[in-house]
């Protein structure tokens, strides 16, 4: 059984999950729509403070790939 806890984390067999969706425009670098990793947790907080840290930094990295991709890559 599968259970969705927060917007990006979800258990699965006792197991907690991060997955989040490539946006459209990055589609084209990944060879996947959808990043999922294993947690390698059963504990809810240790998770939740994993899949925020993973969120934060794919925001990160997402932002400077579209920066490059409209030419803005040296915008400080």
């Amino acid at each position: 059984m599968v259970d969705q806890i927060n917007h990006h984390l979800y258990r699965k067999r006792g197991f907690y999950y991060f997955s989040r969706r490539v946006p459209k425009a990055l589609l084209g670098d990944y060879p996947k729509p959808r990043i999922v990793l294993a947690l390698k947790t059963r504990h809810y907080r240790d998770a939740l403070r994993q899949s925020q840290i993973l969120s934060k930094r794919l925001d990160d990295q997402w932002f400077h790939m579209q920066l490059d991709a409209m030419g803005l890559d040296n915008v400080h």
